[in-house]
């Protein structure tokens, strides 16, 4: 429906060629801002709902001193998270704003971006089965492992 109504407004109502390049191009953009607007409004919604319904205290609780615990369910909720910065960013500041430790919240935007469906789906085209989950386990047990060096107390060292 979105599709025909931008093919309506660059075709019909301002009379370009179908032919013409700067007219699919024209097309494509007022298509794709429309979509991302509307992904982008229903997201910043959900997660304003999360943040106001979700009690803080509830997630520290789930991701703060359970050592190595807590980064493995950041680990976990970043990798179903969608790759997108307009949810994953409100939620990082979010945890970090709870008082989760750093480590932990940055376990999670790594699994964000790197144990994500879509990049699954990538390698896919690329990798048998067997590989792709050999590379997601490396890469989430070194997510989980950076998370929990950066959940360390920092040390000053004075010279």
């Amino acid at each position: 429906m979105l599709l025909s109504f931008t093919n309506w407004l660059v075709y019909q109502v301002l009379g370009m060629s179908e032919s013409s390049v700067f007219a699919g191009a024209l097309d494509f953009f007022i298509y794709d801002s429309i979509k991302i607007l509307f992904l982008l409004y229903v997201m910043i919604f959900v997660i304003g709902v999360l943040r106001t319904f979700v009690p803080k205290n509830k997630i520290k609780h789930w991701m703060t001193n359970k050592g190595i615990l807590g980064n493995v369910y950041a680990s976990l909720f970043g990798a179903v998270t969608p790759f997108c910065s307009c949810s994953s960013l409100p939620v990082f500041l979010s945890f970090l704003k709870a008082g989760i430790p750093l480590g932990t919240a940055l376990a999670f935007m790594m699994a964000v971006s790197a144990l994500s469906l879509p990049e699954a789906i990538m390698l896919r085209r690329a990798m048998k089965l067997n590989l792709i989950l050999a590379f997601f386990g490396i890469v989430a047990a070194d997510i989980i492992l950076i998370g929990y060096v950066f959940n360390f107390p920092q040390i000053v060292l004075t010279s």
